[in-house]
């Protein structure tokens, strides 16, 4: 299959979709829903590892943001599918390398291995479901408003912003 194709398709599957458990390449402690398919790279105990250093850095940022301390909860049952890119163009025109689509629980990434690519950051989406304000809005870019104390946390526990 053509890969732009295999793009497109893996994107166009991150719109809204009950997925039967045989499609789903492994469920974390949290409750992320990780789909096939995966790269070899995206075992089950190396999301885990991803979704525990997410955690941490999150459980530092409770104290500025009350809805990540309750990140566990607030990502249980969210679906994470893994684009076979390390980008892509968004459907407003955006070169990105992840999407968040609060509506339908789904965050779609890049594929690099967990947690380098983008999963730290569409989770932080996902915990405060995309409402953009977190600290003073900035209005140049509101979807990361004055995201400096997220983009500082997940550094901390070597998470790519």
């Amino acid at each position: 299959m053509n890969r732009a194709l295999l793009i497109v398709l893996a994107v166009a599957a991150c719109g809204p979709s009950k997925v039967p458990s045989d499609q789903i390449a492994c469920t974390t402690r949290a409750g992320l829903q990780v789909l096939k398919p995966v790269p070899d790279s995206w075992d089950c105990p190396a999301v885990q590892a991803a979704e525990n250093s997410i955690l941490r850095a999150f459980s530092t940022l409770s104290s500025a943001d009350g809805r990540f301390a309750e990140a566990p909860e607030r990502l249980k049952g969210w679906q994470v599918h893994v684009v076979p890119a390390k980008a892509w163009t968004s459907e407003v025109g955006v070169r990105v390398a992840g999407e968040t689509y609060c509506p339908t629980f789904t965050v779609c990434i890049n594929n690099d291995r967990p947690p380098d690519g983008s999963l730290g950051h569409e989770l932080a989406h996902a915990v405060q479901y995309c409402e953009p304000v977190m600290y003073p809005p900035n209005l140049k870019d509101p979807q990361h408003s004055n995201w400096g104390p997220i983009y500082a946390a997940l550094a901390d526990q070597q998470i790519p912003p």
